[in-house]
């Protein structure tokens, strides 16, 4: 942005910079299913978790929308929410143990520092 001061700004141009490295990153229990999903480094190791989870909790949930009780704004709430959800959440949800828990951050963590991206 170019001008003479903030509230007079004459010029301005969006740009967008991608860098060839990755930041650092540390998976903790607050990290969430999205943000693994999301990052090159950690999603071919989860998605092997979340396609077997996933296909329970989809056949669940078409079950549910067959039965008329789940609609199909529910179901993309429901989608959202999976990705909003931190790893500590499969521990209260009993769809892991507190030590598969611990195990899977390890081996994500080991995955990123073993990461040439």
């Amino acid at each position: 942005m170019i001008g003479s001061s903030s509230d007079r700004i004459e010029v301005q141009k969006e740009i967008q910079f991608t860098t060839q490295k990755l930041l650092p990153f540390t998976v903790v229990p607050s990290t969430t299913l999205g943000e693994l999903l999301a990052d090159p480094r950690t999603a071919p190791v989860l998605e092997g978790l979340t396609s077997s989870l996933g296909q329970e909790r989809h056949e669940v949930a078409e079950s549910a929308k067959e039965d008329g009780y789940l609609s199909e704004s529910d179901a993309k709430a429901n989608e959202a929410m999976k990705f909003g959800m931190p790893l500590k959440s499969l521990v209260s949800f009993r769809v892991l143990s507190l030590d598969q828990m611990e195990g899977m951050i390890a081996i994500l963590n080991e995955t990123i520092a073993k990461s040439k991206i």
